[in-house]
């Protein structure tokens, strides 16, 4: 077949438009740039060196290409006749060794960076190193857009073929294959209907997929690098020939092998049954005529679906993969971007983000074997796809996997991590009889034993045998005349304490209470309350927090399930008291005969393994649930929380807790327990902050707790003055932003911030974390695993899950609390056993809470397994939204919650308050999010609050919120455009897609549009306007009216690249190459001897 003339248009295939798009988008980013360093440890003439590339670069078609996307209409590529090629020539032969490797990695880079330019052929260019008499580096750099994999092996077949017979005085005449142009053209002819009916049909039901595992978390960016990192590692030959064995018996290819691994490590990493992955079909088994030989980007990218139930055997998702390949052989061709826009997918999404290519060897090996010229030679690629991870597996001797990945989305050792599970997945398979491939390990035995032993590592010998009260009278030996509580301004001694709590002791005896009996209080903050709840505990029962201002309804239901028999109350509140059978005891009104009572100690029989309290936890059933915890639990909690934050004499702890939540449990019986001093907040303080910043003051505090959302309010006092005492605040209960800690330490520049975790069925917190004044950490870890307490990430089969992948979070240890009161099943279902336990009675408490571990084996909490939602089909994490909205400077607390307003119409709605003195509207939010978030996760409607009304624990009531309003702007309703830009572009829109309205707020990509049609709009927008811009520029401002704010000048670029200065910074990039060429190394002419 004849090449067709120079000037002859071509459109582009499928995986061109995709390579276009993402040059478009960012020119400088270095994907789809390829770099080929090959090493020469031979003479080298330049001269025939030149006049080889330039033979092969004519003969080629696929180097004579340039690319046009401006003209409005589709894009296309033309064939152009072009100059000489150059071969730029470097003498670095005298500088040190560990010098050549510095100025390389140098030369790599701003080569990267520079990237082509893809209007102005050709698109690639060749430097030559020389580093010692017969020590040469070659460096090919072109753009993927040009040549696949199969076709850059030919090209550099026949360049060196070339070069030789030059230097050997022979001529060489590469074989002539079919016309690139003419397979194009070809292309064009196809009907796609039967294979877009095929790959919808497949998708169906599958959902855009989530970050890949072990990537930073979404709108973290590490540092910007316009190259691709890369890791690898081989198996050893005995297990590649048993994975051979493996696909031999079950009658597949070893890339089946490679896809269903990883595939398993894919589910297993998202806990998700079905997952999808891209791979790359060579497309020359197609019907045009010789393209099995064809040079050029003979490819397609396309999904593989892979769905792996519980009893999927690894033989069963072994032929599942074949089957479906083998299905997809006569729709290879389909182009990518047409299965996602005919198959529902978001256009803002991937329909896949990592693939798999699998070839026979690597291209170093093929051409060895070809020719023995290469035994001397050696050849590696550099490359960096679109996609934030892909992997190489190569069907060598001994396997070799190539992990390449976007080191802007991964830390280089959390590839390492991928890489040993990928590996541990295949060497299971090798090894373990067919079974269902839940059950193969993902992790290795080093990772399993560092995450399940090594990181667990708590044990400290404490004294678990005592009881709170035990260990609280020694201290009264200790220092019996100390002040111990302070009370409204009233103080009183440890002795005066213990004496009281002695004699509501035995009061309480006499009323029936002994060993574990449930005993309610019912009362505000006060002394009384101090000596009820001690007096409990040295009596043998356990207490039962009832708080006067819960709603009558959950305090009967309190009662009716705990079933107690004595009720401790202060006389003004038994009105409120529900009535049950139960004896009321007035310890005010009372007093007097309890008073009569022995004030001395004694021992109530009461054991460290005996139940201390009986705390209610909001249950799913709209029931609460009493959660019992034990002696040994609290007491190990309280014995580590003095080792790591050691209260002295002169420490004053606030109590301000409501003691119907666990953290109160530590403010009560901690700082009695070491000689410090406990201050009672008034009745209701915890919800005034200008209180409690005067109490502060006045009693010296030094030591307090806050919920993350009291402490912003307490934040946002304007005076703190006097609060300087303050040596360390706790927080839990709710996610600490990295924000409000950063606002933390301005405000409070001595005092200590630590934020621990923990749920009331594990005596309170189980992991802590020090916050750190200069942190650079994207997130506020929970830390790690308290004394004696082991803390595990698992999958649904309660597997541990490798570091950076996201399970649920499981308790174990002595802190586990007993059981929930009265539910039998819930407590089965929640307290399991513990496989990784030393004793056959151990338990682990799984908490429903979302956790991964990072590198340092700190834990990051993600947020609760029951509190994502599902908005267009993706899943979001509220959470998400909260903090990137809370990272704005003019922002105070957030909340956001998903709501219907008619049946299906499903609609995010953010909540939030402003800072002291800011104003912010809900433009500004929009736009502050759509800079961070996807577009899905971008709420629908913002509502300002004064407050976001909070619990008695202080944490964000979301129940309480008000109800939106939603106003004619949101939604579907119809609005007109008004201006003549306006019109303009809407009418642009109207023509690119087929339709007959497009309204102001009308969402280009919701009514069809895809990225072909960003480039195509693009062109047509671009004859209309002065102000110059690029592709970004309108993918990121979907609607007309805001694209038309932007032209307009209202609303100013975020400073994304257009294509007009991309293509001048490639220019001038360019330029500084060409200029570090002519300077770096003592640049010159080599000779044709070398």
């Amino acid at each position: 077949m004849q090449p067709l003339k120079y000037g002859t248009c071509c459109p582009l295939t499928p995986m061109q438009l995709g390579m276009l798009f993402h040059y478009l988008s960012n020119n400088h980013s270095g994907e789809y740039v390829q770099q080929v360093v090959i090493d020469l440890n031979e003479r080298v003439e330049i001269d025939a060196l030149r006049t080889a590339v330039n033979q092969i670069a004519r003969h080629y078609e696929p180097f004579q290409l340039g690319f046009q996307w401006e003209t409005g209409e589709e894009p296309n590529q033309t064939l152009h006749r072009i100059s000489d090629m150059k071969v730029d020539e470097y003498d670095w032969s005298s500088l040190p060794a560990v010098e050549h490797d510095r100025r390389l990695g140098s030369y790599l880079e701003t080569d990267r960076r520079a990237g082509l330019d893809l209007a102005s052929p050709p698109l690639s260019r060749f430097a030559l190193f020389r580093l010692g008499p017969e020590t040469f580096k070659l460096i090919w750099t072109y753009h993927h857009i040009i040549l696949d994999g199969r076709s850059r092996y030919k090209v550099t077949l026949d360049l060196f073929n070339a070069y030789d017979a030059i230097v050997q005085g022979r001529t060489y005449v590469p074989e002539a294959g079919v016309s690139y142009m003419d397979y194009l053209l070809w292309l064009r002819t196809l009907d796609h209907s039967s294979g877009v009916a095929y790959w919808r049909k497949l998708l169906c039901g599958v959902e855009p997929p989530g970050p890949l595992p072990l990537s930073d978390p979404a709108g973290i960016t590490l540092a910007p690098s316009s190259g691709a990192g890369m890791r690898h590692f081989r198996l050893d030959a005995t297990t590649t020939g048993k994975l051979r064995l493996l696909a031999r018996n079950a009658g597949v290819s070893l890339g089946h092998v490679a896809q269903a691994a990883w595939a398993m490590f894919l589910a297993r990493s998202t806990q998700e049954e079905k997952v999808v992955f891209g791979t790359v079909r060579d497309c020359r088994r197609s019907a045009f005529k010789g393209v099995e030989k064809l040079v050029g980007l003979v490819m397609n990218n396309l999904p593989i679906v892979v769905t792996v139930t519980e009893d999927t055997t690894l033989t069963v998702l072994l032929k599942e993969i074949r089957k479906q390949q083998k299905e997809q052989l006569p729709y290879n061709l389909t182009p990518l971007n047409l299965i996602q826009q005919r198959s529902g997918f978001p256009p803002n999404s991937r329909l896949f983000e990592s693939y798999v290519v699998y070839d026979f060897s690597e291209t170093i090996t093929a051409l060895r074997a070809k020719d023995p010229r290469w035994q001397g030679r050696n050849y590696r690629l550099i490359e960096k796809s679109n996609l934030p991870l892909h992997l190489s597996v190569f069907s060598e001797d001994e396997l070799l996997v190539r992990c390449y990945f976007h080191p802007d989305r991964f830390r280089d050792a959390a590839v390492g991590d991928i890489c040993r599970s990928y590996e541990t997945l295949l060497r299971e398979f090798a090894e373990s009889e067919d079974r269902p491939v839940w059950g193969y390990r993902v992790l290795s035995k080093d990772d399993e034993l560092l995450i399940v032993r090594d990181w667990n590592a708590t044990r400290k010998p404490y004294d678990l045998d005592q009881t709170l009260m035990t260990v609280f009278e020694r201290q009264v030996v200790r220092t019996p005349h100390e002040i111990a509580l302070v009370v409204d301004d009233a103080e009183y001694s440890y002795q005066e304490i213990n004496e009281r709590a002695n004699r509501m002791a035995r009061f309480l005896l006499r009323a029936g209470v002994g060993k574990e009996t449930l005993v309610g209080v019912f009362m505000e903050r006060s002394l009384e309350m101090i000596v009820a709840l001690y007096g409990v505990l040295k009596a043998g029962g356990a207490y039962v927090p009832l708080d006067p201002e819960y709603p009558t309804e959950r305090t009967a239901f309190m009662l009716e399930d705990t079933r107690v028999g004595v009720v401790v109350a202060q006389k003004w509140l038994e009105a409120r008291l529900p009535r049950t059978g139960a004896r009321v005891i007035s310890i005010d009104a009372e007093w007097e005969e309890i008073a009569k009572e022995d004030g001395s100690n004694f021992d109530s029989g009461a054991r460290s393994r005996d139940a201390a309290y009986v705390i209610f936890t909001s249950g799913s059933t709209g029931k609460p649930k009493g959660v019992v915890n034990e002696h040994r639990g609290i007491v190990n909690r309280l014995l580590w929380m003095q080792d790591q934050y050691p209260l002295g004499s002169d420490d004053r702890v606030l109590q301000k807790t409501p003691f119907s939540f666990d953290v109160s449990v530590w403010e009560f019986f901690w700082p009695l327990q070491v000689g410090a001093r406990l201050v009672m907040a008034k009745p209701g303080g915890h919800k005034d902050t200008a209180y409690l910043v005067d109490l502060i003051r006045r009693a010296g505090i030094t030591t307090l707790h806050f919920v993350p959302s009291m402490l912003q309010m307490l934040l946002e006092e304007k005076d703190l003055t006097g609060c300087e005492g303050i040596k360390r605040v706790i927080c839990s209960g709710e996610a600490l932003t990295v924000e409000l800690q950063r606002r933390f330490f301005e405000r409070f520049l001595h005092a200590e911030l630590h934020n621990l975790y923990g749920p009331t069925e594990a005596a309170v917190d189980v992991t802590y974390w020090a916050c750190q004044r200069e942190s650079d950490r994207p997130i506020v870890p929970i830390g790690r695993p308290v004394a004696n307490t082991q803390i595990y990430i698992l999958d649904r089969h309660m597997l541990p899950v490798p570091v950076g992948v996201g399970g649920e979070l499981y308790i174990g240890g002595v802190q586990v609390a007993r059981g929930y009161l009265n539910r039998p099943e819930l407590t089965e279902r929640r307290f399991v056993p513990d496989p990784f336990g030393g004793s056959a009675d151990a338990r682990l408490y799984r908490t429903g809470d979302l956790a991964r571990y990072l590198p340092d084996g700190a834990i990051e909490y993600l947020g609760r397994v029951d509190f994502q939602v599902k908005i267009r089909g993706m899943r979001v994490e509220l959470g998400e939204i909260e903090a990137r909205i809370e990272e704005h400077a003019r922002v105070g607390r957030c909340a956001v919650m998903l709501t219907e307003n008619t049946p299906g119409d499903q609609r995010l709605v953010a909540y939030y308050t402003q800072r002291t003195g800011c104003e912010v509207t809900h433009a500004d939010l929009r736009t502050w999010l759509c800079s961070k978030l996807p577009d899905y996760m971008v709420p629908h409607h913002f509502m300002k609050v004064e407050k976001l009304p909070l619990t008695a624990s202080g944490k964000v009531d979301r129940r309480s919120l008000p109800k939106p309003e939603w106003s004619p702007s949101i939604g579907r309703h119809y609005v007109a455009p008004r201006s003549r830009t306006e019109s303009l572009i809407a009418g642009v829109w109207k023509d690119l897609l087929g339709i007959e309205r497009v309204g102001l707020r009308d969402n280009f990509f919701d009514l069809g549009g895809h990225s072909l049609l960003v480039i195509r709009m693009a062109g047509r927008l671009k004859g209309h306007f002065e102000k110059p811009f690029g592709v970004m520029d309108l993918f990121e401002r979907p609607t007309v009216e805001r694209l038309a704010a932007f032209f307009a000048g209202e609303v100013e670029s975020d400073g994304s690249p257009n294509i007009s200065k991309a293509l001048d910074k490639g220019r001038k990039q360019r330029e500084a190459l060409r200029e570090m060429r002519r300077h770096s190394g003592r640049v010159q002419a080599m000779s044709r001897k070398g």
